[in-house]
């Protein structure tokens, strides 16, 4: 499932983004286990988009309420979801993050990867929060308890011009790794502060405001504008309607909560394959010409080139 999913939202963020900016100057690329200790501005959204554009395959620990259902517990745990319980989520959940923390440290141990949101929180704004204990707890355990020391920390930093806009803008900062060698390890509580005060250290610098021109628009291609005109034309002309309706139930459905952004994507995602599938199916049926299936193309062609459009 993870793969298959990995690749479908690689797809679709061609089609909700207009443009995608990963700095890989501090980039680890090799295959020591791994924790991308990333900042948390726009929920899930933030997992899916660092899951599709690194190549290395993650483990994420994801919110504890999203496993109370015991129905969603298999398909969480086949996208690489393991939960993480906070206080709010109830004290009597709190001594299950010791198995997951247990099941994080066995996964480094494989020369896995692990996806972290050290803010422990998400929140739609254009700075760092205060960091909670989790990584740094995660990173003692691999480096001292289990003498893990290959265990590489990589700070990243995600960035949006909206968390409304669509087409939207991303960049993708990663900073310079932390390693064993970068913390003392004396006790933990020491190290729990030291390590958290380097990792924010690191991570600052990685987030930066909304007017930032690494979010700028792309610079105006003239000859591609014209070019695609046309198809952005048709493109707005069919998909905006159904388009604002949607976005509407979201906000209204999401209560402009930070989970909107991450709640129509992922909808889109589902069911705009659907939509042109079956209107594909239905017009080929009326018209009795097969022809007309070149609809499942065309439609987002043309969906794809008003996106571009307005990126330019």
């Amino acid at each position: 499932m993870y793969s298959f999913v990995k690749i479908w939202v690689r797809l679709a963020l061609h089609f909700y983004c207009g443009k995608i900016v990963i700095n890989t100057k501090h980039q680890y690329i090799g295959d020591a286990p791994l924790i991308l200790a990333s900042t948390h501005p726009n929920s899930f959204f933030d997992a899916m988009i660092l899951g599709a554009t690194h190549p290395r395959t993650f483990y994420f620990l994801a919110r504890g309420d999203a496993f109370t259902k015991k129905w969603a517990i298999p398909f969480l745990r086949s996208l690489n979801m393991r939960p993480i319980y906070r206080l709010s989520e109830g004290k009597e959940n709190l001594d299950k993050n010791r198995q997951t923390f247990d099941q994080s440290v066995e996964i480094l141990k494989e020369k896995g990867a692990l996806i972290i949101f050290s803010e422990g929180i998400c929140v739609n704004e254009w700075k760092l929060r205060p960091l909670k204990k989790g990584t740094a707890r995660i990173a003692w355990m691999c480096w001292e308890e289990e003498n893990q020391k290959d265990l590489i920390v990589q700070p990243v930093g995600m960035n949006y011009h909206s968390f409304e806009g669509v087409p939207k803008r991303i960049c993708i900062e990663y900073g310079p790794a932390i390693s064993s060698d970068d913390v003392s390890r004396d006790n933990p509580a020491n190290f729990y502060n030291e390590f958290n005060d380097l990792l924010t250290e690191r991570l600052e610098p990685l987030c930066f405001a909304e007017d930032d021109v690494r979010l700028k628009k792309n610079p105006g291609k003239i000859l591609l504008k014209v070019l695609l005109a046309l198809p952005a034309l048709l493109g707005l002309l069919v998909h905006r309607v159904p388009y604002v309706f949607w976005r509407g139930f979201i906000k209204d459905k999401t209560k402009r909560t930070v989970f909107y952004d991450s709640v129509l994507f992922a909808s889109l995602l589902i069911l705009y394959p659907i939509i042109v599938l079956l209107v594909t199916i239905i017009t080929v049926v009326i018209t009795s010409n097969v022809l007309w299936g070149l609809l499942f193309f065309i439609l987002p062609f043309t969906a794809w080139s008003y996106k571009q459009y307005k990126s330019l």
